[in-house]
């Protein structure tokens, strides 16, 4: 529920940035679906905004590779992560996961991976807490300000 009305919320965002990726990238596709495996081990496409040119193009005496300069933009804000509410609502993820392992990755979890997803669900807890309870919250604050 909460992702669905994420995206009609965002809606204006995605719209933009998309015009922003067709017209860097004339003929391309908007989107980019990773292969990712989720907390069961199952794959899923993860879906994300294209930030990379396609292939190689030969401009005089070099080749142009890497990031679109819009896809700067997109990684530096943490844009191109917005698509991830359609895997939300598939049931591919949660709002809180933080884009599962690789499908070809073999291992346990990064240490850095687990430490983001402890601060990210402790986020929450703290937002869900601050809803809730926000005297007790205004009161902690304002004695932290003291």
């Amino acid at each position: 529920m909460v992702a669905a009305i994420l995206i009609v919320v965002l809606l204006p965002t995605f719209c933009r940035v998309a015009l922003a990726i067709k017209i860097e990238s004339p003929g391309s596709s908007v989107f980019v679906v990773q292969d990712r495996l989720d907390r069961r081990g199952r794959r899923f496409g993860l879906v994300k905004f294209r930030t990379m040119r396609l292939g190689r193009r030969h401009t005089g005496s070099e080749w142009i590779t890497g990031i679109m300069p819009v896809g700067r933009v997109l990684r530096d804000f943490r844009l191109d992560g917005l698509p991830q509410v359609i895997n939300v609502i598939r049931g591919d993820m949660n709002l809180v996961d933080l884009g599962w392992q690789s499908a070809d990755h073999r291992g346990p979890t990064p240490p850095s991976m687990k430490s983001q997803l402890a601060m990210a669900l402790a986020l929450v807890a703290l937002a869900v807490f601050a809803i809730l309870q926000p005297p007790v919250i205004l009161a902690w604050i304002s004695a932290l300000l003291r």
